[in-house]
């Protein structure tokens, strides 16, 4: 008996995550152990028997794992981000599979590699953030820096953020890099055309994000979505078309008459991209498939929304937008007497 297949790290849990075991016995009763860490820490029990072969899918156990959300932090920041990877490996009487991570998304992640399908180009302004998540390679630090840019070829160092870890966050705070820029040499970043934040990868720097300084209109929301590979995307809608509440009471006729017993009310938010490219277009449909999406609030917060809309289209050719109609996704709930 032995193992004979078991999946790569940084798979998805929200795939197959599965174990091969041959060379078994069919009149033996199998028992594998799901572990996390450490042996002690059990995650459930599989039992098998009659098959000379069996493939353990530990899929289930992994996804229970997963919580993730959001953070906000005041400056540009690395953190190792609470909820998105989870560790697991097998004990099979005397064998134990090493361990191995896996991430709270549907796609496979790939180290030093941002953990994203969101484009190249995108725009940021004052008071908004951004995240870039990149899972760092067996151990070794991540680096990541930021420069402003004036034409094509003129660079100014803006800061340096170096995080050591399997999956790290880097938050980027747009109010925190102008007071950068202000503090330095640079003064205003007025005069610079946009932001590149590049990774280090073999000793060399590779653009992973080019920011535009944008100004916004008070009606442009902010969200933030869980992606495919289990990480965040944050995307500025140009305009909230419409906002509303519905508000609703429940009664009942009781002995001394009608009485409430219950009210409740449901905000409805319904906002429309700039008009965008396919590529960017298509990365934005993810928020309809998102399991989770939250709109960023000013100051920090983050409130969590249900999409109502079920289906966009993400066409090729002349630049459009979409839209999307959302609702928070707990109600407010009113006192009764």
């Amino acid at each position: 008996m032995e193992i004979t297949s078991i999946p790569d790290n940084y798979t998805g849990a929200f795939k197959d995550v599965t174990y091969r075991l041959a060379g078994v016995v069919p009149e033996q009763t199998v028992e594998v152990a799901v572990c996390g860490d450490t042996a002690s820490d059990a995650l459930g029990i599989k039992r098998f028997r009659g098959q000379t072969t069996y493939d353990i899918n530990i899929a289930n156990y992994l996804r229970r794992m997963m919580n993730p959300v959001p953070e906000h932090r005041v400056h540009n920041a690395v953190y190792v981000p609470a909820g998105r990877t989870a560790k697991a490996h097998l004990r099979i009487g005397g064998m134990a599979t090493p361990l191995r991570t896996f991430t709270a998304g549907s796609k496979s992640a790939e180290p030093m590699c941002v953990l994203s399908d969101a484009p190249l180009e995108q725009s940021i302004a004052p008071g908004e953030t951004d995240e870039l998540t990149v899972i760092g390679a067996a151990g070794e630090p991540v680096f990541m820096y930021g420069f402003a840019v004036k034409g094509t070829e003129h660079h100014e160092h803006l800061f340096q953020l170096a995080g050591l870890g399997e999956m790290m966050a880097f938050q980027f705070n747009a109010d925190h890099i102008a007071s950068l820029a202000r503090n330095s040499t640079l003064g205003s970043l007025d005069a610079y055309s946009h932001i590149e934040v590049c990774l280090e990868r073999n000793s060399t720097l590779v653009p992973v994000r080019r920011y535009a300084l944008a100004a916004r209109s008070n009606r442009a929301v902010r969200v933030c979505w869980v992606n495919e590979y289990g990480a965040l995307d944050y995307y500025t809608f140009a305009a909230a078309l419409d906002e509303s509440t519905f508000a609703r009471r429940q009664r009942i006729y009781a002995a001394d008459g009608y009485r409430i017993c219950g009210s409740r009310a449901e905000k409805f938010i319904a906002v429309e991209s700039a008009y965008e490219s396919a590529e960017t277009l298509a990365w934005l449909a993810g928020v309809v498939c998102s399991p989770r999406v939250w709109i960023c609030e000013p100051g920090g917060g983050f409130t969590q929304v249900d999409v109502l809309t079920d289906n966009v289209a993400a066409g090729y050719g002349t630049p459009s937008s979409i839209r999307l109609t959302m609702r928070e996704k707990k109600r407010k709930v009113y006192q009764n007497f």
